[in-house]
């Protein structure tokens, strides 16, 4: 909310034409023509009025939740803005928006210097997981399933074995399926002389 409301002002617009819609926040002003808020926020609350809604994270739209919010401006102009227009649960937006227009390609973001043009590298396919029969839900893995299929030694020592002829001892972020995952990743790294830590949502500062 915050960065949305700092990037209308960056944008132009006076700060005192901006209300946000969240609680203790000094910028609360019912009377300014633009409204900032979360969904969860304003759906509790009572709704201020509007004749254009813009939503972020569009693909969010397909939910419930979502919809019986726009439902309450049936009049009003909506436009939604996302990066990942695909939901993994395969609920399209069809019923939701009437157009979808593409701003940009990721080739055109990366010859224009904002997004980093990937580097992609694999693993033999022998020590790829064997993915037969795990279930899925919302469209993805099941994660207790497929950490089980993951969390093999051959698999982790190639990760081990890949890092060291591709990152070149460079910093690097490893996302693994699961906390028991991540903790033997971590450890077979250590083991091969090379610092790592495991990092949860329970992780102190």
């Amino acid at each position: 909310v915050g960065q949305m409301c700092d990037h209308l002002v960056e944008c132009g617009i006076p700060s005192e034409m901006v209300g946000v819609v969240m609680a203790g926040d000094k910028r609360y002003n019912p009377t300014a023509p633009i409204q900032v808020g979360s969904v969860d926020t304003i759906r509790h609350r009572d709704k201020p009025l509007a004749d254009f809604v813009v939503s972020d994270e569009a693909h969010r739209d397909a939910s419930d939740g979502r919809r019986k919010l726009r439902a309450l401006y049936p009049d009003a102009f909506h436009l939604g803005f996302t990066g990942t227009p695909i939901r993994l649960d395969g609920r399209g937006l069809r019923d939701d928006y009437e157009e979808m227009y593409i701003g940009a390609q990721p080739s055109e973001l990366i010859a224009d210097g904002y997004i980093v043009a990937p580097k992609i590298y694999t693993v033999p396919p022998e020590l790829l997981p064997d993915l037969k029969g795990v279930k899925k839900r919302g469209g993805d893995f099941r994660e207790n399933e497929l950490e089980e299929r993951s969390n093999r030694k051959a698999l982790i020592g190639g990760i081990v074995d890949h890092w060291q002829r591709r990152a070149d001892g460079r910093r690097t972020f490893v996302y693994p399926v699961g906390i028991k995952h991540s903790r033997a990743i971590v450890a077979r790294f250590q083991a091969a002389g090379i610092a790592a830590a495991h990092i949860d949502g329970e992780t102190r500062s």
